[in-house]
């Protein structure tokens, strides 16, 4: 899973988690992002470089909003770790509370995002479970 504007977050998460160690929330963990699988945005990207419209902008967003803390909490349900795995540290100074994107443009060149924000997740706890030696 991934966020066009914080690709590593949920990798870093699955690495800390996996370690044991506490998961890194920035403030009260309620900012907003729209999370999409890695396979949909290569799709999405994909359809605009062959039915693009020059000078049009295309977005890639999701139906998936879901705040960082309740990202954290979904990648700790997957992995069966413990809500106590969760650190608050301070915010970053001048941090955007939402991201969000309409993909109205990308969806009228016929993209449609395949997989659903859970299984996907689970999808990608799974790789880097069953891949240690590329990130470790």
């Amino acid at each position: 899973m991934e966020n066009n504007n914080s690709p590593k977050k949920s990798s870093r998460f699955y690495k800390q988690t996996s370690l044991r160690k506490k998961l890194p929330i920035y403030g009260d963990g309620q900012s907003v992002r729209e999370w999409i699988h890695v396979s949909d945005q290569v799709k999405g990207i994909q359809t605009v470089l062959e039915k693009r419209n020059p000078g049009e902008i295309y977005n890639i967003g999701t139906i998936s909003p879901l705040s960082n803390d309740a990202l954290a909490s979904e990648i700790i349900k997957v992995m069966v770790s413990d809500e106590r795995m969760k650190s608050y540290v301070s915010d970053r100074q001048g941090h955007d509370f939402r991201y969000s994107v309409d993909s109205e443009e990308i969806e009228s060149l016929g993209f449609k995002r395949e997989i659903d924000f859970k299984d996907g997740l689970e999808e990608t706890v799974k790789w880097y479970m069953n891949n240690t030696d590329w990130w470790s």
